[in-house]
């Protein structure tokens, strides 16, 4: 069942760190690649955390992505 959800904050969590890269290259954003890379490590962290830790993980996903 986590599997799944891990998964999903994996690839979620990379896409908004290459998002935050891209707004950085295309308009010089330094907002887009300190917010994408922080929201994107926060992601990670959550996938990280789901096996051992699921509220933990959820929580972090949760906040993030609100």
């Amino acid at each position: 069942m986590i599997g799944p959800a891990k998964i999903y904050f994996i690839i979620f969590g990379i896409l908004t760190i290459a998002g935050g890269i891209i707004g950085y290259v295309k308009a010089g954003s330094t907002v887009s690649i300190i917010a994408g890379s922080i929201s994107g490590l926060l992601l990670l962290l959550a996938a990280w955390l789901m096996p051992e830790h699921q509220a933990a993980g959820l929580i972090v996903a949760l906040v993030v992505s609100l």
